[in-house]
């Protein structure tokens, strides 16, 4: 998955996590951090969904499933729990080749 697609799942996820907290009065951010495959994705959400409300992002084209997610607002108390993340860096991060669910074929990616 491209640099570019990337971030745009990162969004779709921020994007969610925003309808379903309409009513906040905690000012939100969007920090992205990045991570090195989507087994690291999918460990990292259900370990962070298990200490705060997260809502994932699940890419539908060609059933590619989790790509992103985002928490809830984070007040500033809990913050520390991403003290382990990076910032997101092009430099650092990489396109990551994701695997068509139901062909087991990596998908070729335009952007």
């Amino acid at each position: 998955m491209s640099i570019a697609q990337q971030l745009v799942q990162a969004c779709h996820a921020a994007h969610e996590s925003g309808i379903k907290n309409q009513t906040s009065d905690i000012t939100s951010s969007i920090i992205i951090f990045g991570t090195s495959n989507k087994s690291e994705l999918e460990h990292l959400f259900s370990k962070y969904n298990s200490i705060i409300s997260c809502h994932p992002f699940y890419e539908p084209y060609k059933n590619i499933g989790l790509t992103a997610f985002a928490t809830d607002p984070i007040q500033q108390h809990l913050r520390h729990l991403f003290s382990e993340f990076k910032l997101w860096n092009s430099s650092i991060h990489k396109p990551i080749h994701v695997l068509d669910r139901m062909k087991e074929k990596p998908i070729n990616s335009t952007t």
